[in-house]
This record gives C-alpha cells, structure tokens and sequence, in this order.
C-alpha cells in the first residue's frame, strides 16, 4: 500500500522522523501523498539541497514563524538560518517549533519533524544530544535501512559503527546483520532513544526492494518490534510502498 494508507497521518498530525535510511525520502513523498498541505522542518540540522525538494522555503533568519509566511503550497519547509560554514540549513529552536507547532494546528496542516541525523547512511546509532524530539509530538516513525546488512560495520555503511556494535551487540569484525538491527532498534537508548511517553511509536525497515526477507526473517523481526512499537512495516520509501509487519 501507499506509504500514508499505511501510517494514516492526518492534516493536524505532529510527526517526529529519526533513524537512518530514508528520513527525508519519508518525509516529502508523504507530503506529496497528502490531500491537504504539510509543513516539513529540522530541530538538528538539514542540507541545503533538501530545503529544494519543497514547494517553498521559508528561512526564519532567528525570528519566530507567522501564518503570513504560508501560501497556498502543497510543501513548505521551514528552517532558520544557514550555519557558519554554510552548508546546512539549522533547525529550530524551543520557542520556533512551538510556535510552528501551533500555527501548522491552526492552519491544519500535518507538521512533520526530521529529529536527528545521519549523513544519507542506511543505519545509525544515536549521538549524545538526539534525537531531539519535541514532547508534543503524537507520532515518532523510526526508519532502518535494511541496504546496510551484509557489508562491513564501518562509517561508510553506520553512522557511528562503534556505538552501533556495542548498543546491538554486534561484533564489530562481522558484517551487519538483519538481528543487530532488530536490536538496535529495541534498544533503550538507540531506535527507542527519546521517543515522548505519549507518542505513538512506528518503525519502518526500509529497503525492501534490496534486501528482500524470508518469512523466518520476517518473525524475528515481528517477535522482537512488537513488544516496543505500536505498530511495523516493511517497505521501500524510495518507490512508495509499505506492508504491515503486524
């Protein structure tokens, strides 16, 4: 099915993105599938090349977002500033998603968060300071890249290999594999890393269309999601489609 027949995001919803793997193809195919206009942001940071997939940019340059910055778009992303070297756009603080927050509610339009980041690899550990994760978010969709499992646990297939290894158990010296995945995300302090009490939590493994699993695979999955997550899927964001793990 179509990525939101599955997750069924509404035009009031506050959805929080982390993980690795596929965050901002989620992000923007969602908005292209909505029937309503959506607002996409960053509370860490994000390339400026990303902020070109939208309908339009709206650059807060440290001032709180108004509704006269919004149009009549399908897309817009909102940021503030570009960092001092220039190359990334940087997130926004307390005060602006708050505001940006409320204002997307009065607007009814879904706001969906990008929380943390993960230099376009499929798999990650989280740092010390993410996911930042606003506590007012009804949603937190967790995003694996199952296009890592198979090659070797390094910086050019995890994002922080070393933290990856010891929050899953993995050895270091074996290439990664579809159950260190599974642990890392029922990890604590990795895939479940600063999810709010409240929020409804989703994991997505991505890359279907790469790694394709059998059913035993699928069960261990299925046996390990299900008691931390309120919900599983198993899809490719890249070409649109999501099945239900449970």
């Amino acid at each position: 099915m179509k990525i939101n027949e599955a997750l069924r995001i509404g035009n009031k919803s506050v959805v929080a993105f982390v993980g690795a793997g596929g965050k901002t193809t989620a992000m923007f195919n969602l908005a292209r599938e909505f029937n309503f206009p959506s607002i996409i942001t960053t509370t860490t940071k994000m390339g400026i090349d990303q902020a070109n997939l939208a309908d339009v940019h709206v650059n807060l340059k440290g001032k709180l977002p108004e509704a006269s910055d919004f149009g009549d778009e399908k897309v817009t992303i909102v940021t503030d500033g570009l960092i001092a070297n220039r190359t990334r756009w940087q997130g926004l603080d307390d005060m602006q998603i708050s505001r940006l927050r409320n204002l997307s509610a009065v607007l009814s339009r879904a706001l969906l968060i990008e929380a943390d980041g993960a230099k376009t690899l499929p798999l990650k550990a989280p740092g010390e300071d993410e996911p930042i994760i606003p506590d007012f978010v009804d949603q937190v969709i967790v995003i694996a890249g199952l296009g890592a499992v198979g090659n070797v646990l390094d910086e050019g297939n995890v994002f922080r290999p070393a933290l990856y290894s010891e929050l899953s158990g993995h050895d270091k010296s074996q290439p990664v594999s579809l159950e260190s995945i599974a642990r890392m995300l029922v990890n604590p302090m990795g895939g479940l890393k600063g999810i709010p009490e409240n929020a409804k939590k989703t994991v997505i493994l991505n890359h279907a269309d790469l790694v394709p699993l059998n059913d035993s695979e699928l069960a261990m999955f299925r046996n390990m999601l299900i008691r931390h997550y309120h919900e599983a899927y198993i899809g490719s964001l890249h070409e649109g489609w999501l099945l239900g793990l449970y």
